[in-house]
């Protein structure tokens, strides 16, 4: 659906829309397209082609100079200010560290206050009680042996859990989104403050336990979940590395990172042990994990360089106000096929300016962009969908399965804490040298070569490396880390002897290629300023599986330990098996084509001496981004630069106009009906008046440059000081809140003595539990409410429930 008509080299050059689906053939991606810069040459204006090799400029074929155009916006920079994987991997080594090596001590600290506070609640109770005094820290075997204390730490830590998990499952997807359109490093850094919060908080809560309450450290978690935690940092940091590799590379320097991960959760608990050890004092690892945070933000501010250009930025800004755009047209056609046309219009009329807000406030919204639409885009959905169920396998038994192999082993066996140790560090190590190693070598024997071969052979060493989707080694890697999987799960079934369950072990190391060609794979199905979305809804389902994996893991060993112990891993090989049977259907050379029409300049029929580029006058003007509408979904937009659109040249040429997308008017003659038909009309249909020489009218100019785009503000964050003040009001709003949640001890201590005295520890602790579910997940869908429409309704229904719930407990008997 192209034109046939030449350009003009005038200052009134004209807009035809073209098919998205013959972009293809100005642009059409391949397996090699890097993420940043792909198909930019053409959108951004800067795609030189040289037509000879006589200055380096060219091989003689047009083909561009540089041999991935992800380095396209980067060549000028000085190497020290150049987007690299290597400038990721120290620091996020760094992170991992520290994320594996206060696991243990976090548990051990949690124990020790939880024992403190039971005890002196016991002796409080009863007078003749006693007990040895508990030192934080210290060796403490009365807390090990209360089987009191044990469920309260179970129950504390599930609600830690839960609660970072869930938060992150909501955060990650919008911290991934928000790469996108304003860069890697500024994120990060954000991912990485909410551990700097929970360390705080955590070393008060340690430091003066007589003061600040260990149920604040439900606080520190809030923090951490709400910065998007470990899946956030996980995110950016596969983002970042996509950004930087191209495709032909992008799984081995993916795999660097996880062999980072399993490097940090391998040496991390022994690192800490050793600085417990020469220290005398648990309090040192959390110091020291504190300063590692702090050293991984500076790093990520002010060394770290960026990866998305600005151009990748202002492309990703310029879709998602298509996706808001989209939304606000659709909603109206949705309600009205759910619900009916005078439901629809009741509810549009009413709640119009609600709709698109509670439809965004959805956590699972982030998840859309795993289905994308178009008949084009079926084979590719499959994909996506497949690739995420994988994922989702892989990354939700990681988290559930590991204590619970540990303890069939120890069960099995009679293994020691010792034996137990060798044996995590022996797997891990394993998927290290798989991942830094054999990985590597695989990926330059089957694909670095034959494409150099390749390249040689056609003369062509300059062609760029283009995105296709996953090509042939993607998928069989895939394959072949599943099986190795399910061959060491299978192992661990039958492995009656210790030798035969670490050989199983070590057979499983070999199913860390999946992640990380999962990780590899799925950004090169889509646009590069769509791959922080994608891994951010991916992102979604990883913290969905660090809440619910250790429940049912645990649970279902929890039931079976005594008649079938083997149970567990059944269940878990059954989990691989439907992964590898999905990775039957996964196919290669698979890109997301984007619905929706570009805009082209028109080329004057009849004129020799027009020629392709514009006049230097028309490069310099430089208009505005622009939306074309009307579109159908949130792809159906694309953007202008440094091209002038003159009234005059709306209109297209008699022979052009069959190629030009209708115009449909809204109906009605209402300021509010007008200013809609500029919003999702940028470019439409001109007036009478327009296209026979005369002046452009008012409307017409209204179209091209409509107002909402003349004050689109790009600073980040997002609203700017305005913003921020919301937050700070919210944040103060939640002080009672949070004051009730300080005293929860209180609150227990008094339910087990008077309203629920027959009941367990364990029992009443899920009273607080359900009320944390309420706040935190509820209220998440509250939010963008209350930052749209005020807090005067919204405050006075909340502080009408927190008053008479105080009431009605009061009323309890």
């Amino acid at each position: 659906m192209t034109s046939e008509a030449q350009p003009g080299k005038h200052s009134s050059r004209g807009i035809t829309l073209i098919d998205a689906e013959a972009e293809g053939q100005y642009d059409e991606p391949a397996e090699t397209t890097p993420l940043i810069g792909a198909g930019a040459a053409e959108q951004e204006g800067q795609g030189d082609v040289a037509a000879n090799d006589g200055n380096g400029n060219g091989n003689g074929n047009g083909k561009r100079t540089h041999a991935w155009e992800g380095s396209e916006g980067f060549e000028d920079i000085v190497w020290w200010r150049r987007p690299s994987v290597y400038w990721l991997l120290p620091p996020y080594f760094l992170f991992t560290l520290a994320f594996g090596g206060i696991l243990v001590p976090k548990i051990n600290l949690i124990v020790d206050l939880v024992c403190r506070q039971y005890f002196s609640e016991q002796q409080a109770l009863d007078s003749a009680f006693t007990f040895s005094p508990v030192i934080i820290g210290g060796n403490n075997p009365q807390c090990n042996a209360s089987a009191s204390v044990q469920k309260s730490v179970a129950t504390f830590t599930l609600i830690i859990g839960a609660l970072t998990g869930g938060l992150s499952a909501i955060t990650a997807p919008k911290l991934g989104s928000l790469s996108d359109r304003y860069g890697r490093t500024r994120l990060m850094v954000i991912a990485s403050c909410g551990g700097v919060l929970a360390e705080v908080i955590t070393i008060l809560a340690a430091k003066f336990p007589d003061s600040v309450d260990f149920h604040w450290i439900i606080l520190g978690a809030f923090f951490d979940g709400v910065t998007g935690s470990f899946t956030a940092g996980s995110v950016l940091a596969n983002a970042y590395t996509s950004d930087c590799t191209p495709p032909s590379k992008r799984g081995v320097f993916v795999g660097y990172l996880h062999a980072c991960l399993f490097t940090g959760l391998a040496f991390g608990p022994l690192v800490a042990s050793y600085f417990v050890k020469w220290t005398g004092s648990l309090l040192v690892i959390f110091y020291v994990v504190l300063g590692c945070h702090i050293f991984v933000i500076l790093f990520f501010w002010f060394v770290l360089p960026e990866s998305m250009s600005k151009k990748r930025q202002e492309i990703a800004r310029e879709k998602h106000r298509a996706d808001m755009q989209a939304v606000d047209g659709s909603l109206p056609e949705s309600v009205t096929r759910i619900v009916g046309p005078r439901l629809s219009s009741l509810m549009v009329d009413n709640l119009g300016t609600w709709l698109p807000f509670i439809f965004s406030a959805n956590p699972f919204a982030p998840l859309k962009i795993l289905w994308p639409h178009g008949a084009h885009n079926r084979a590719l959905r499959r994909n996506l969908i497949l690739f995420a169920i994988v994922d989702t396998i892989i990354m939700g038994t990681a988290i559930g399965s590991g204590t619970v192999t540990v303890l069939y082993s120890e069960f099995m066996f009679g293994w020691e804490t010792p034996e137990a140790a060798r044996f995590v560090s022996i797997v891990s190590l394993s998927r290290v040298v798989i991942l830094l190693g054999f990985f590597p070598l695989v990926n330059y024997i089957f694909r670095i070569r034959p494409l150099r071969r390749k390249r040689e052979l056609s003369g062509s060493l300059h062609d760029v490396e283009t995105n296709s989707g996953a090509d042939n080694l993607d998928v069989w890697l895939l394959r072949f880390a599943l099986v190795s999987d399910l061959a060491g799960i299978i192992g661990y079934i039958f492995a009656r002897k210790e030798e035969l369950f670490v050989v199983s072990g070590i057979i499983t190391a070999f199913g860390g290629l999946a992640g990380a060609t999962i990780q590899s794979s799925v950004t090169k199905h889509v646009p590069a300023e769509r791959v922080g979305s994608l891994l951010g809804a991916m992102g979604l389902l990883h913290a969905l599986g660090r809440v619910f994996a250790p429940i049912l893991f645990n649970g279902i060993y929890a039931a079976t330990i005594e008649t079938y112990p083997q149970a567990f891993f059944v269940v878990l090989a059954s989990l691989f098996g439907l992964a590898v049977l999905a990775s039957i259907f996964v196919r290669p050379h698979l890109y997301m084509k984007e619905e929706g029409y570009i805009a082209v300049p028109v080329r004057e029929p009849g004129n020799p001496s027009d020629i392709d580029n514009m006049a230097d006058e028309e490069q310099k003007v430089g208009t505005r981004f622009m939306t074309l509408g009307p579109h159908k979904n949130a792809d159906d937009s694309c953007f202008v630069k440094n091209q002038t659109v003159p009234a005059a040249g709306l209109a297209s040429p008699p022979e052009q106009q069959h190629h030009e997308k209708p115009y449909e008017s809204h109906s009605g003659s209402s300021p509010e009906g007008d200013r809609e038909a500029q919003r999702h009309h940028a470019v439409g249909p001109p007036p009478a008046s327009v296209g026979d020489g005369s002046e452009p009218t008012a409307t017409a100019a209204a179209a091209v440059e409509p107002q909402e785009f003349a004050e689109t503000a790009t600073d980040f964050p997002e609203g700017g000081l305005q913003a921020w003040l919301v937050v700070a009001g919210s944040f103060c709003a939640m002080v009672g809140v949070y004051g009730i949640i300080n005293s929860a001890a209180v609150f227990e201590s008094y339910f087990s003595t008077h309203q629920l005295q027959g009941y367990s520890s364990s029992t009443i602790g899920w009273v607080f539990s359900t009320y944390l579910f309420i706040v935190f997940f509820a209220g998440i869908q509250v939010g963008p409410l209350f930052d749209r429409h005020g807090p005067r309704l919204l405050v006075a229904v909340g502080s009408l429930l927190v008053v008479a719930s105080q009431l009605l407990l009061g009323l309890c008997k």
